[in-house]
């Protein structure tokens, strides 16, 4: 039961953040279809999320 709820409050957490939560596969083609999104700071820890690895990797 600890286990779940563990789980289940990392989701929330990632839900309330939003953004900053890492996107999946589907809305990173969907943010990376004209052309990646500008991502400032790739270098740093996660960059803006989720575009730098998923808009420079095939």
């Amino acid at each position: 039961m600890k286990t779940n709820w563990t789980a289940l409050l990392i989701g929330v957490s990632l839900s309330m953040s939003g953004i900053n939560a890492i996107p999946t596969t589907e809305s990173c083609a969907k943010l990376c279809l004209p052309g990646p999104p500008p991502c400032p700071f790739p270098e740093t820890l996660g960059g803006t999320p989720g575009c730098y690895t998923c808009c420079t990797t095939k």
